[in-house]
């Protein structure tokens, strides 16, 4: 097989699961664009971070992708969602990436309203976030 032919069917394979990736991400996908921009920026600086530190014993594989990270729950009745840095970067923290240098990192709930979401937490955490729900409730619609 070709060089050329090889490069295009990565290219192809590449385009198929990307297509695929944002089919599996409704929750996503469904966020501001602001915030979904900002969600695949922690996860690609938590990657580079990772494959830039030898022997930290993180593999890029740790990092999420998808709505795999992204805390969904309900809130009066309301689709919820919590976007907690940490957890986008598979539970790790990494100081100057996802995690600051005074031991904190970024913490923000979205509550959906009619077609779009509102932004009705944003805080910094020192510690992990823990969310408790009540399993006995029915859970929120799904996209």
């Amino acid at each position: 097989m070709t060089t050329t032919k090889i490069i295009t069917t990565l290219a192809m394979l590449l385009a198929i699961a990307v297509a695929t990736h944002a089919e599996d991400a409704p929750l996503l996908r469904s966020l501001p664009t602001e915030v979904q921009g900002e969600v695949e920026d922690t996860r690609a600086r938590c990657r580079e971070h990772i494959d830039s530190v030898e022997g930290s014993g993180y593999t890029s594989q740790v990092v999420t992708s998808g709505d795999d990270g992204l805390i969904q729950f309900n809130l009066s009745g309301r689709q919820a969602v919590m976007i907690d840095h940490v957890e986008l970067c598979g539970g790790a923290s990494f100081k100057g990436v996802n995690h600051t240098n005074r031991g904190s990192h970024s913490v923000v709930v979205y509550v959906r309203s009619g077609n779009s979401w509102r932004k009705i937490l944003s805080t910094d955490a020192g510690e992990k976030v823990f969310l408790s729900v009540d399993d006995s409730l029915p859970a929120p619609a799904r996209l």
